[in-house]
């Protein structure tokens, strides 16, 4: 059946067509937009716009200067992603191969290459085994008694709290919002 009198199969007559999936930056991230929340593939996202999205941490790597870079696989793509030297202390943990998590970050352009430099990560953890409630329950028995571990814990929380103040203004900022908490008397 080969030739001009063959028939066409179904497949035959499907042009392929390049999508933004092979390329680094096909990954579909949620953002704010003018209408409210949109998904767009990163290669259709503005540089400096915080995006949001759920991946499973291909490879990370430490470099020098206290930053870290990876690759992470996620909806209908995947894409590179850094980690600047203020963050990888607190997200280390967080971010490692292998791990499900979703990140936060802005977008950007590095030669040309869609990027997200991340500024927060939240990892997907699965249900405790038993032993991993035994686990937690020592260690909160031993806060109770150590100074040190409550100095410790309490400090991480304080972080936790002025990270996501910060988030916050640098959110109302992006998106042109004023805070209307302060009153101005003429």
């Amino acid at each position: 059946m080969n030739g001009p009198n063959r028939a066409l199969h179904p497949v035959d007559n499907v042009n392929s067509v390049a999508s933004d999936t092979s390329a680094p930056g096909g990954l579909l991230v949620e953002f704010d937009s003018v209408l409210g929340q949109d998904c767009q593939p990163l290669t259709k996202v503005s540089a400096g716009t915080t995006v949001t999205v759920e991946v499973t941490i291909r490879t990370i790597t430490p470099m020098a200067g206290g930053r870290a870079r990876g690759i992470a696989d996620g909806p209908q793509g995947w894409t590179v992603f850094t980690v600047p030297a203020a963050f990888w202390p607190r997200l280390r943990a967080d971010l490692s191969a292998g791990g499900r998590v979703t990140i936060r970050g802005t977008a950007k352009l590095v030669a040309d290459v869609p990027v997200i430099d991340v500024f927060a990560a939240r990892a997907h953890t699965p249900r405790p085994a038993p032993g991993d409630v035994y686990v937690a329950a020592a260690q909160a028995e031993h806060r109770t008694h150590c100074s040190n571990c409550r100095a410790h814990d309490d400090a991480a929380d304080s972080a936790v709290i002025e990270n996501g103040e910060s988030m916050a203004r640098r959110d109302r900022r992006q998106l042109g919002l004023r805070n209307t908490s302060k009153v101005v008397t003429v």
